[in-house]
């Protein structure tokens, strides 16, 4: 049945492998229907609005107010009284919205929104300190320009005495004129330096009052006014006021987030993790001036404290602790930005005196700090607000050109506060306010932001460099750690470069990328085909989101966390209700290979500071920064975590390792895939010939088992040796060029598809132990009558999924067929499917099992080089054998298997294969209806016996002669099939072939005239009953013949199970069992432990051992004898584990086999063929009696 079909019949499906189209392709290969492109209709409609408190992806991010704050300022410059000769700058208010009028606004002031507002130019400072900008005249004077009007609290000078001095250096002291003018040039020949703060220094201004005015002055140059700006601050104590401070406290405790905190977020919030500071300490006790030296060991002090933390909120906690020591302000936080620019509160310590509100984990929106206060805070570091009621000293110029251009105080530390911060911070309760930067990477990372309550607070110029400082030392700690942590994350790249595939060494190394990048599972795609990273889920989504990134081509990193608002375009009508985030990584520069990965979607607690999208609007008709903080908790669904900044790095350093990784792995399996493909020329060159050449040796074997005359006694010697002779040479071609070493089983032949079925479920039927259970056969007159493709894979392919079938039906009917999908000029695609009515399976066991075919894709991938020694690779233990084999058959083939299943109603498996077109034979038209051959069996694979069928006589001759080169091996090929199916019996007439054998006598010989040129059969040997279990016909049959022939007694099953209830039904009737190791249904080593089950529960119910035959009397049990060509000398101990006796290897050695089974009665022959005597490729016996220690 068709894909389409499968899905109707059962809701859960899995294809493997998974196949991605490209852009303009048609071919639909996943199994999963493509998504909708953006003009065709979508039938569903978009889900209905969600509660208040629920924000889905449909909704914006940015901008919480759509009418946000807005300030206003006069266009108008205005002067000074009385004289009106200077120029006032401008301020800036809260302005009404749009259609109102408020009277403290007039007509001609232009109206600024918040993001808008030009922060940097307020035209007024705040009035703890007082600024005067000069500029440099021809004669060497430094000429104050611009004054703030608050010069006299500070200068003791008015603004107009100012303005009247002849150099700004008639304020100082005599002894800092010369420190005052080298530092003001030196400042300006350093234009292109990259440092920013301004220069901090120390000196003495001359006073009325007759003693001069020590102060701190910070001084800066602007480039865009050629003015060098310098804030002038009296000189106090630097550590003032005590730790913790004694006064300053609102009269009771600030509350506005109004949720109260649970004891632990209390304790977290209120204790330090920071050790004290000694020299701060002793400042503070002794109420001394503080040295420089005393900084410097401050600093040390910081730095070493900082530099030992190992976890980030260690350090961020640490941080909080050393502001909040230093600066003695009621609250001290570390407010982290993210993707989007809001901010978290990530550690804080805050003084229960002064505020009740605990904001660790709160989050606040991006419009709380607009872009331009963030890019001002990439620049100037520190930012300070003394008390937000204080009022701010405006700036008086010169002259009218002084005042045409605003002054930039982008640099200033005095520069006056929004008045919308302020009113924001009222608000808030906060009184006073510092905030300091922090960098990673030169952008903003995140804020300490300190608040205090009650009463302004004074931070000295010394102290505010110092926690300048601080948040410096703070970066750069930030930035170790978090490269830290990246290179721990990304230390799985730095690993040795892998010997296997890039698939198989991404599978192997999921748990680290998984890991590295934070996510659920991902897949790789390379060549259009995609496996799975990690355990998968949402298979549906994943196809669909693979397809569609396939489509998209993505020559960069992309990630979203949100994948219906970020990827509109995708038209999944059954919703992502899994997968919300992905992060794409390319490896190919065509887009074609890639690695991405997934991310579950979460619904996120988000706890806001305050509702961020409540409007409230003032009398006066306008709008005011919002007035609650109360804890507001928002749940937000649809979004995975994001994906952050290093994760992002790391991909990129992902995509060109491993891009480049690809392309050398692509440049070696050409070379690999050209010494492969040579193997397989060479090889099957050989097994052309050494086919046929079994073949022959077998019926000669039988032929001179017959009544001959001398002359035909002696020609089929002749005949015999030459084909050993024959076969020996080839073997030794072939182990010199190593092509028997590969794993590579590659063998075509004319197949017949419905012949094979009905064979397969003819044999099934007869060995049932289930006779009500009908196999049915649907067929589709579309297939064509032969395909060409490996016959005896696709047998063994098709027996596991008709006994898998079997196995789990739990009814009475198992459906199996064909169905044709399309053909082209070289092939046909057929779809062959097995159908029970069984328990069926889960989601998640068909995932397991998808994943388990994905590993037999990568095993087979490393055992095309060579990187599993000794043999194949291991098998999924979830997946056995059967299956495993189909999935390679199904990929060597470039085919796809899907299953798909429902618990309680059954299964179904289809492998879809396009078969090459089969190569019509010249000598007849019509094949007629009997003569269809069952498949040669291919001498590629090593559990094949040699085939029951040979060549005629007059066609030999002709073929050996042409066999004198390599070259010429190739074309015996197709010769040889034509004649092997002339003369191969059909399955109808198997029996009366046996049967004709059976009918001649066979002759006694005499071992001393030396007619064979191999070890005589003796006629000596005992008849034994033999019971057989072998799953291939041709080999049973042969087995069969063979052993008749010598005058034993036969019995053949064709699986392991039907051995094992033919053996339990009549346990005395069989003297020995030949096994085969590798059937359908129950193989050989699960029908041996069967078997010795059954004598073991026998002899615990009744107290004496099983009945046997006489014949194994002494022995003491039915011997088992192991057959196969797999069987290994270093799993000896196995396979006597698992309960056999003894062993052979295929192709058989009738004369040896001979002898073995004469063992069984004879405890001499046996002694002699015990392990260890004799050569493992031989066969022999493991131990001497059943109740003995094994010998190996």
């Amino acid at each position: 049945m068709s894909t389409t079909k499968i899905s109707e019949e059962f809701k859960i499906q899995r294809v493997f492998p998974i196949r991605i189209r490209g852009p303009g392709s048609t071919n639909d290969t996943t199994g999963v229907p493509p998504p909708k492109s953006d003009d065709e209709d979508q039938s569903d409609d978009k889900p209905s609005p969600p509660p208040c408190l629920v924000r889905h992806d449909s909704q914006e991010d940015d901008g919480f107010s759509d009418d946000p704050p807005k300030v206003a300022t006069s266009n108008k410059l205005e002067t000074t009284a009385p004289s009106a000769g200077r120029f006032v700058s401008n301020t800036f208010n809260l302005a009404p919205v749009e259609g109102s009028r408020n009277p403290e606004v007039e007509a001609d002031q232009k109206v600024y929104r918040c993001e808008d507002e030009p922060i940097h130019i307020p035209g007024a400072i705040q009035s703890f300190g007082a600024l005067i900008a000069i500029r440099e005249n021809k004669d060497g004077n430094f000429i104050v320009r611009v004054v703030s009007e608050n010069a006299q609290s500070i200068t003791g000078l008015l603004p107009e005495a100012l303005f009247e001095l002849r150099c700004v250096t008639d304020l100082l002291i005599k002894s800092d004129k010369k420190e005052f003018k080298s530092r003001v040039r030196s400042m300006r020949e350093r234009e292109q330096d990259s440092r920013t703060n301004p220069d901090v220094f120390s000196l003495s201004l001359t006073s009325l009052m007759g003693a001069p005015l020590s102060c701190y002055i910070a001084m800066h140059w602007s480039a865009e006014s050629d003015l060098v700006i310098c804030e002038f601050e009296l000189m106090k104590d630097i550590f003032n006021p005590r730790h913790p401070p004694d006064d300053g406290f609102p009269e009771d405790p600030v509350a506005v987030v109004e949720t109260e905190a649970t004891v632990e977020e209390r304790m977290l919030s209120t204790t330090t993790k920071s050790k004290p500071l000694h020299a701060v300490q002793v400042a503070r006790e002794t109420e001394r001036q503080i040295g420089s030296m005393e900084l410097f060991h401050v600093l040390c002090e910081i730095q070493n404290q900082l530099a030992v933390q190992t976890n980030l909120q260690d350090l961020l906690d640490v941080i909080v602790g050393l502001v909040y020591e230093l600066t003695s302000f009621h609250r001290v936080m570390v407010y982290q930005f993210d993707e989007t620019n809001s901010g978290t509160v990530v550690s804080e310590i805050v003084d229960n005196r002064a505020s009740m509100d605990i904001y660790r984990g709160l989050k606040f929106p991006s419009s709380d700090i607009p872009k331009q206060a963030r890019d001002l805070y990439l620049i100037n570091k520190i930012r300070v607000l003394y008390d937000r009621d204080q009022p701010t000293a405006r700036l008086i110029c010169r002259t009218r050109e002084d005042a045409a251009t605003p002054l930039d105080l982008t640099h200033s530390y005095l520069r006056a506060m929004s008045p919308i911060h302020i009113k924001y911070l009222e608000n808030m309760g906060v009184r006073a306010t510092m905030s300091i930067s922090l960098t990673v990477d030169d952008k903003l990372w995140g804020l300490i932001s300190t608040h205090t309550y009650g009463a302004g607070m004074r931070v000295s110029l010394p102290v505010r460099e110092l926690c300048r400082a601080l948040g410096d030392l703070a970066s750069t700690n930030i930035e170790k750690l978090i490269y830290s942590t990246r290179i721990k994350a990304r230390k799985p790249l730095s690993s040795t470069p892998p010997k296997n595939s890039p698939s198989a060494y991404i599978a192997a190394s999921s748990g680290d990328l998984l890991n590295m990048f934070g996510a659920d599972f991902g897949f790789l795609a390379i060549k259009g085909e995609a496996r799975t990273i990690g355990k998968l889920f949402a298979y549906n989504e994943a196809i669909v989101l693979l397809q569609y990134i396939r489509q998209k081509s993505f020559k960069t990193i992309f990630s979203t966390n949100c994948i219906t608002k970020d990827c509109p375009e995708i038209d999944y009508p059954q919703k992502f209700q899994v997968i919300s985030g992905m992060l794409v990584i390319p490896l190919a520069l065509s887009g074609s290979d890639f690695l991405i990965f997934f991310r579950k979607g979460q619904t996120q607690e988000v706890q806001w500071a305050g509702n961020p999208y409540e409007k409230k609007r003032r009398v006066g008709n306008y709008l005011e920064p919002r007035a609650s903080f109360r804890r507001w908790s928002e749940r937000v669904v649809g979004r995975s975590r994001e994906w952050t900044e290093d994760q992002v790095e790391s991909a990129a350093v992902l995509s060109t390792l491993y891009g480049r990784f690809i392309e050398v792995w692509r440049q070696k399996e050409a070379i690999v895939q050209k010494n492969r493909m040579t193997r397989i020329l060479i090889r099957n060159a050989g097994h052309e010939v050494r086919t046929p050449l079994n073949s022959i040796i077998n019926y000669l074997e039988v032929a001179l088992e017959e009544v001959l005359d001398e002359r035909a006694r002696q020609h089929l010697q002749r005949s015999l040796q030459a084909s050993k002779s024959l076969v020996f040479q080839v073997n030794d071609l072939l182990n010199l060029t190593e092509a028997e070493d590969s794993e590579f089983d590659v063998h075509e032949d004319n197949v017949d598809l419905r012949v094979m079925l009905t064979e397969v479920i003819v044999s099934f039927k007869s060995a049932s132990a289930r006779p009500e259970l009908e196999i049915r056969l649907e067929d589709d007159s579309k297939v064509p009558t032969a395909v060409r493709t490996d016959p005896s894979m696709l047998r063994q392919v098709i027996s596991n999924l008709v006994a898998n079938a079997i196995e789990h039906s739990s009814g009475k009917l198992v459906t199996v067929g064909l169905e044709y999908h399309s053909s082209s000029d070289s092939n046909t695609m057929v779809e062959m499917f097995f159908k029970d009515d069984g328990k069926g399976m889960s989601e998640q066991e068909l995932d397991s099992l998808f994943q388990d075919f994905e590993q037999v894709l990568d095993d087979e991938e490393n055992q095309a080089t060579g990187l599993y020694e000794g043999g194949r690779a291991p098998i999924p233990i979830s997946l056995g054998l059967g299956l495993a084999m189909t999935a390679r058959f199904v990929r060597l083939n470039c085919g796809q298997i899907a299953i798909s299943s429902e618990p309680g109603k059954g299964t179904k498996v289809s492998v879809k294969i396009p078969f090459r077109k089969a190569i019509q034979d010249p000598n007849k038209d019509v094949e007629p209806p009997g003569g269809k051959s069952l498949p040669t069996p291919p001498m590629l694979t090593p559990d094949s016996a040699p085939g029951a069928v040979g060549l005629p006589s007059h066609t030999t001759p002709g073929i050996l002669e042409r066999a004198q080169s390599l070259d010429t091996i190739l074309p015996l090929r197709q010769q040889y099939n034509s004649a092997l199916r002339e003369l191969t019996p059909g399955p109808e007439s198997l029996v009366s072939v046996a049967h004709a054998v059976s009918l001649t006598t066979a002759p006694t010989f005499d071992p001393n005239t030396g007619r064979y040129p191999f070890p005589t059969v003796s006629t000596n040997y005992q008849r034994v009953n033999v019971l057989v279990a072998e799953d291939n016909p041709l080999n049973s049959r042969l087995l069969e013949t063979r052993l008749t022939r010598r005058g034993h007694d036969v019995r053949v099953t064709v699986d392991g199970r039907s051995c094992a209830e033919v053996f339990k039904g009549s346990p005395d009737a069989f003297d020995v069992i030949l096994m085969d190791l590798q059937m359908p249904l129950v193989d050989g080593n699960a029908s041996t432990r069967l078997i010795r089950a059954h004598e073991s529960d026998h002899l615990s119910k009744t107290g004496t051992p099983l009945p046997t035959s006489p014949n194994c009397a002494s022995y003491g049990r039915i011997p088992i004898i192991a057959v196969s060509a797999s069987l290994s000398e270093q799993s000896c101990g196995e396979y006597v584990d698992t309960g056999f006796d003894g062993w052979i290897l295929k192709p058989i050695d009738f004369t040896r086999l001979e002898m073995i089974i004469a063992a069984v009665m004879d405890e001499g022959i046996r002694k002699e063929l015990l392990y260890g005597r004799t050569q493992w490729g031989l066969g022999g016996w493991f131990r001497l009696r059943a109740g003995d220690a094994a010998v190996c």
